[in-house]
This record gives C-alpha cells, structure tokens and sequence, in this order.
C-alpha cells in the first residue's frame, strides 16, 4: 500500500467548505446519482436491517432513500458539519409534524456531530453503516474502517462509495501545464481500500469502479462544480485567496482541454465497496477485542 496515513487533509477546512455551502443542493446531480446505484445494489442484498448508520449523512439527503427500502428500520445520521445538520434537522421536523403520530419515536431519525473515525456510538449496534461519497475527505481512512467495525453488528454489512484517484484529473494536468503552485488532494486507490478492509477485520470485502465523465463548456463551470461536491481541503493548497491572475491561468490551461466539440470534460471515478463483519473480535492498536455477549457464540 503506498498510502501514508494521516493523509495530507485538513479537516478544518473540509468542515469549513461544507458549512459554506448550508446545504448539498447544488451537488446533487453527483451525490444523489451515486446514493441512488447505491440503493439499488442493497435491493440485491439479503438484509433487513433494524438500525442503520449513515456516515457523512450531509444535510439529510440519504435518509429518506434508506427509510423508503427499510420502513422498520432506525435511522441515525452521522456527519462532522454542524451547519449540514441543522439543515437535516429542519427536515426532521418536518418529518415530526407529518408522521410522529403514525410512527414509533423509534423510527423517526436521528442526526449527531462526531468524527466518522470517532463517533462515540455503542459498540455492535448498528446492522448496516452506509456512508455515500464521505471517506475520501477523512486523512485517517484506516482508523474510519476500524470504527466501522467497532459499531456493526455481527453479520451487518458495510457499504460505502468514494473519490478514486482519476478524479478531477483535467484539473491537475491544468495546475501543472500552467505551473501554478498548489496541491489538491491525491484519492486512495480502489485495490488499497480493498486491502484495508481485509486488515481491518472485514470479510468479502467486493470493489468496483465506476468512471463518470462531465462535459462543459466553460472553465468556469467546470470548477463551480468542483467548488459545490466539496472544493479542495488539501493541506498543501494554495492558502492565500487566489487572484484573477492566478485563476485566468487556470482557467486558460482548462481552454486548452477542450475537445472537438468545444466541450472540457471532467472526470470523476467512483469506488463502491461492500463488506461484512462476519466475526465478533474488533481490532485496535494491534490488540484484539472480544465481545462478553459473543464468547458462547465462539
């Protein structure tokens, strides 16, 4: 694995980029798309879960997608952007007001503030932990999987989907061809993620990849859209305010990307990975934990 943890990620910044935004709205014609190839591959998957995790919930946006395939189910969303829940909350009442008299308090959903690798939740609570295009803005991606673990179930099921490494290619060829000095952020490798979940405890662990191109006719949409899923929280990005200068230089390298139909194109590679926790040890610090409630089951 040549990944070298922590990852170069400033997490300051990533909760400040989302906070800015209030809401995933504008994002949506990526996030939802994803959440959605999601859904559809759980409807292939023999669980019935009771509770689920939803890890990078943002403002909310999964959580009716999961209710409506799992009516019975507990719902609690997880995310570390104070801002992107309270706008999940305002949903919440909503949904307080239309169903609480026809629904057990139970399944109504629930959203806290934690750290993805932190959460403090109960240890083997949740049956299901989906986390939608989140694990890619976290520089501890190997102490997230151990979370994970520590909270499923035995026999829950991990899915999740992130950024792979050819994604916004065109715009760090554009850095270098017009030599402007920042960094933006180098995603982990789909085969890694893999290997990782194996380390971690997980069983049959399945990776794929999906590459998703997005064509526009100018720069300056090309990177409004890049700004709206969640901008560059590098640490090694430039940290005084770009000038016209700098972002013309950008934005003229991007012209030269065009192709014969005058169109620039954007990559975005998707990892989707799904894995079990088929055992009842969790590991930390390279020591072993068992559960008192599974030694009559080992």
């Amino acid at each position: 694995m040549k990944n070298k943890f922590p990852l170069p990620i400033n997490q300051q910044h990533v909760i400040k980029q989302f906070s800015r935004r209030h809401n995933l709205a504008k994002a949506q014609f990526l996030y939802a798309n994803i959440a959605t190839k999601m859904i559809d591959n759980l409807k292939f998957v023999h669980i019935n879960p009771e509770t689920i995790l939803d890890v990078g919930c943002g403002s909310g946006d999964n959580s009716d997608l999961l209710k409506s395939l799992y009516k019975k189910s507990y719902y609690i969303g997880l995310d570390n952007c104070e801002t992107l829940l309270q706008e999940s909350k305002k949903k919440l009442k909503k949904y307080h007001c239309f169903f609480n008299k026809l629904l057990n308090k139970k399944n109504i959903p629930k959203f806290i503030q934690s750290d993805m690798a932190s959460s403090g939740l109960e240890t083997e609570y949740f049956d299901l932990i989906w986390s939608n295009l989140a694990l890619h803005w976290h520089p501890q991606p190997q102490k997230v999987f151990l979370e994970w673990y520590r909270l499923l179930k035995n026999n829950g099921l991990l899915m999740f989907s992130c950024f792979g490494p050819n994604t916004i290619k065109e715009v760090r060829l554009a850095l270098q061809d017009a030599n402007l000095e920042t960094k933006t952020l180098e995603f982990i490798d789909m085969h890694d993620y893999g290997d990782m979940l194996v380390e971690y405890g997980f069983t049959n662990p399945v990776m794929n990849q999906e590459t998703l191109n997005i064509f526009y006719k100018t720069p300056q949409e090309l990177i409004k859209d890049i700004y709206c899923i969640g901008g560059n929280p590098s640490l090694g990005r430039k940290s005084n305010l770009t000038s016209k200068e700098w972002l013309k230089k950008l934005y003229d390298a991007l012209e030269k990307q065009k192709n014969e139909f005058n169109n620039l194109k954007l990559t975005i590679e998707i990892i989707y990975g799904h894995a079990w926790r088929h055992n009842n040890q969790f590991i930390n610090n390279n020591e072993k934990y068992i559960n008192i409630n599974s030694i009559n089951k080992l």
